[in-house]
């Protein structure tokens, strides 16, 4: 029985780290390249579908905020201009299941390499 828990510690042990190894790209430092879905979940967590982030007034006192030509130094990338605010494209599924409780847990922001794998 102690060599079955001894096998199936190494096991785990083996495929954490595996993970944690594939998750970060081999680096063991936690990437947060692309944080939209951690944007999503401070603004679930104030209450809000819109981000906390608030687009610059140079980009809403353009004449067409969505031309691309005008708006390049000010959009924010995979975020939605919509009525004043950014929202995020993404389904809300990851933030809701994950990230949101991590960040009511441990108070600190999920990696988004990790919830990838």
């Amino acid at each position: 029985m102690k060599v079955d828990l001894l096998k199936k510690s190494v096991f785990f042990l083996f495929v954490s780290f595996s993970f944690y190894w594939f998750a970060t790209a081999g680096t063991f430092e936690p990437q947060f390249r692309v944080p939209y879905y951690n944007y999503m979940t401070d603004a679930f967590l104030a209450g809000q579908l819109h981000l906390l982030i608030e687009p610059s007034d140079q980009l809403l006192s353009l004449d067409d905020p969505y031309d691309p030509s005008q708006n390049a130094p000010y959009r924010l990338g995979d975020a939605a201009l919509y009525k004043g605010h950014y929202y995020v494209v993404h389904g809300p599924t990851a933030s809701v299941l994950l990230f949101v409780p991590w960040k009511i847990i441990f108070g600190t922001d999920f990696p988004t390499s990790m919830a990838v794998l």
